[in-house]
């Protein structure tokens, strides 16, 4: 006989003891409760009918203290939402799945609830507290590696390499971007993820693309520097393997850090120039000597034509012109003894020639190329300064040069000198290019240029500030627009110290000196001992140091004017043994072709000097101080 339906039904059915073996077995938490509502059929509580070993595990309830109880009797402090939640499953017949925080237990859930039968429901509880604060965990790290990311100050982007059909990588997409580059390329951050980068620059090196492709394929890291023609900027660029296609690359900006290696590069290559050039100088000079002295010389005959003497005059100052072109290469070669000697100057006079001198760079090279500069002056009625004047004609000279190279097509510059409560002020005004806010504040920092490496080094108006400021003065941008053009103002303390420099070139020697002229070179010797004795004194001379020092112990003399490059003992050996031996009872001048500052005269304790060329005048200017 065949068993009917219904006997196979109680057959696979799960009796109540098969039940509650695989309800106590579960390995997750779970209940049996029963719904309880008030009179207008609101749940308002729960009774827990049964409770497996699990839940009891999860929860710290124990089952028998359990059953039978309501939740609000196990957990006073349950809130109205949870049983309201519960009555939804059983009043709708609807299960529900949601994730709870306990804090009875300290514990997060997963919870699962469904209909059972007759106002009551089931609850399964997933104990997911670990994976919970793992998600947090994961949460905070990303939250720092964010912070992390965007506080570094290299730009940093994770790159999608995109390949054509022969595998060649021909862009990327931008799948993330630290602030700092994004602020780089002026945009949000959210506006630039995953955006090709075609679309936001206008040109990709190609190199770029060809080497982050190979730390792709290969998983090399690699480090190079490249210049970047969008931004004009040289970088360094680090490239390293994420995941396929991907890549992360930092960029550094390293444009000034280029840039101030090849001016120091220029700068020992013009070191070494500049010293050649102050030993060609020295050799200058000495020769200069010669004709001034020899002219210097002539002058002493008495029956000269008025012609003759002009001429002879128009020889001298042709002398002291090279002779100031001289001071410049020195001073070109030999920073460190930089020529601090100061006099009264006229600026107005100092400034036309220095329009003069600068002729070729706005005048004559412009017209070679069809375009015209004119320089508009407007002197005031002003005092004297006291300033080095090979300083002041650089301070006009980069002024005017400045001016020029803001005028590519030409223009107008007007130079205006007067007097105001500050100093004696000088303004130099273009109607050229102008300056940006950037620029003006950064144009007279060192080796700041906008004209490129080629053109300028970022050294002119630097020197000026720093060759102003030492003096006491100013300098700024008066005004600036571009476009429109830049003034730019100069001010200068006045010369306080006039009436006393008048007074003692007035002094006047009251008695002959005896000189010993100390030369290696015969023919200066000889020429600078007939001035000297035309000016009233008595000179001998010897033609090394040793010699000197024979003539010393010999005869008395009041002063001792040497020469600093000599065979055997040097000048500056032979002062050093005069004051060892008299003191301060001898005179010491040092007489020298070479570019001799304060600074080194104090160091050998040293008070007079005569740079050659010197003149009849500038030898008994020399003798009056003493």
């Amino acid at each position: 006989m065949q068993p009917n339906n219904n006997q196979k039904k109680i057959k696979h059915s799960i009796n109540e003891d098969q039940f509650q073996r695989m309800f106590d077995g579960m390995n997750i938490g779970a209940t049996l409760c029963e719904l309880i509502t008030d009179e207008q059929g609101s749940p308002k509580d729960y009774r827990f009918i049964k409770i497996n070993p699990a839940f009891e595990k999860q929860s710290g309830v124990s089952v028998s203290s359990s059953i039978g109880k309501t939740v609000k009797e196990v957990f006073p402090d349950i809130e109205q939402s949870w049983i309201d939640k519960l009555g939804y499953v059983v009043i709708n017949n609807e299960p529900i799945e949601f994730i709870n925080y306990n804090h009875n237990t300290d514990k997060s859930y997963n919870v699962n609830a469904f209909s059972f039968s007759d106002g009551k429901f089931a609850m399964l509880f997933e104990d997911i507290t670990q994976r919970k604060k793992a998600e947090k965990k994961l949460i905070k790290s990303e939250q720092q590696y964010k912070q992390l990311f965007n506080s570094m100050t290299e730009m940093i982007v994770v790159i999608e390499l995109i390949y054509n059909k022969y595998n060649q990588p021909i862009d990327w997409y931008i799948r993330q971007i630290n602030k700092p580059f994004a602020i780089f390329l002026g945009k949000p951050q959210e506006e630039l993820l995953n955006k090709k980068i075609t679309s936001i620059i206008n040109t990709i090196e190609d190199s770029w693309l060809k080497s982050f492709a190979k730390v792709e394929k290969t998983g090399e890291s690699i480090t190079f520097e490249n210049y970047g023609a969008e931004f004009d900027k040289t970088y360094q660029v680090g490239a390293w393997k994420m995941t396929k296609n991907t890549v992360g690359v930092s960029f550094t900006d390293i444009t000034d850090i280029k840039q101030a290696e090849k001016v120091s590069i220029e700068s020992h290559r013009l070191s070494a120039i500049g010293e050649m050039a102050s030993s060609i100088a020295h050799d200058f000079n000495n020769s200069l000597q010669l004709m001034m002295g020899n002219l210097e010389i002539i002058k002493l005959q008495k029956n000269l034509s008025v012609t003759v003497r002009e001429h002879i005059n128009n020889i001298g100052a042709l002398i002291k012109d090279v002779a100031s072109r001289t001071k410049s290469i020195q001073n070109f070669g030999d920073k460190n003894n930089y020529n601090t000697e100061f006099e009264s100057l006229d600026l107005n006079q100092v400034t036309a020639e220095s329009i003069k001198q600068s002729r070729p760079l706005w005048k004559d090279e412009m017209e070679k190329i069809g375009l015209k500069i004119n320089i508009n002056t407007d002197y005031g009625e002003i005092p004297n300064i006291f300033f080095n004047k090979g300083a002041l004609s650089s301070i006009i000279y980069n002024l005017i040069k400045n001016s020029v190279e803001a005028m590519p097509e030409g223009g107008e510059i007007a130079i205006k000198t007067g007097i105001k409560t500050e100093g004696i002020f000088l303004t130099c005004m273009d109607n050229g290019i102008g300056m940006n806010q950037q620029t003006k504040l950064k144009i007279f920092q060192p080796f700041y240029t906008t004209k490129g490496y080629k053109t300028g080094r970022g050294l002119g108006m630097s020197g000026v500030y720093s060759v102003i400021k030492e003096a006491g003065g100013s300098v700024k941008v008066k005004s600036t627009s571009v476009g429109k053009g830049t003034t730019i103002e100069v001010v200068l303390p006045a010369n306080q110290l006039e009436k006393i420099k008048i007074i003692e070139e007035a002094a006047s020697i009251k008695n002959s000196l005896r000189v010993l002229y100390v030369e290696d070179e015969a023919i200066i010797a000889l020429s600078s001992k007939k001035i000297i004795e035309a000016l009233g004194h008595k000179c001998d001379i010897e033609l090394s140091g040793e010699k000197a020092l024979i003539s010393l112990d010999k005869k008395k003399y009041d002063v001792i004017i040497t020469d600093i490059g000599m065979p055997g003992m040097n000048g500056w050996q032979l002062a050093a043994a005069v004051k060892n031996k008299f003191g301060d009872a001898i005179k010491i001048i040092i007489a020298s072709g070479w570019n001799i500052n304060e600074k080194e005269l104090k160091r050998h304790k040293i008070k007079y000097c005569l740079a050659k060329p010197y003149t009849k005048e500038e030898i008994k200017k020399v003798f009056s101080k003493m």
